[in-house]
């Protein structure tokens, strides 16, 4: 696993930071961006289906350590719900965790950015997926 320097995200921790703040600025939920709640695997998902080829794939277990991370870091806020409506075969479904962007997010994210900038040590792949607009959402 990389390192931590200082206040710098490791690579997993900045792809997931950035694909939330993007997913949150997609969300319908009235608000600021950041307003947006968003569990776990909706994130896995996404950030394997946006991955190019030449990008490592993440596994679900190294999301929800980064989004532990993330939440110990003070970029997220996590808090556990159980599920509204049952699940089709009528058992109540599991707990999921929700989290929320803190006004902190942006501004770690940003300065992982500048401090990897300035290094220029990155990864093609991590240099696209950091410093690209945001792609469209659907399939």
């Amino acid at each position: 696993m990389p390192r931590r320097r200082g206040d710098s995200l490791v690579a997993n921790e900045a792809r997931i930071l950035d694909l939330m703040v993007r997913m949150a600025g997609e969300s319908t939920r009235p608000g600021p961006p950041r307003a947006a709640r968003l569990y776990g695997y909706p994130i896995f998902q996404r950030l394997n289906d946006e991955a190019a080829e030449d990008e490592p794939r993440i596994s679900d277990a190294t999301v929800y350590r980064c989004l532990r991370r993330l939440e110990e870091r003070g970029a997220l806020v996590g808090q556990w719900e159980a599920p509204d409506e049952p699940a089709p075969d009528g058992r109540q479904g599991r707990p999921r965790r929700y989290y929320q962007l803190t006004p902190d997010a942006t501004a770690l994210l940003a300065a992982s950015r500048a401090q990897l900038d300035a290094l220029d040590r990155r990864p093609e792949w991590y240099r696209r997926v950091t410093t690209a607009e945001p792609r469209p959402a659907g399939p």
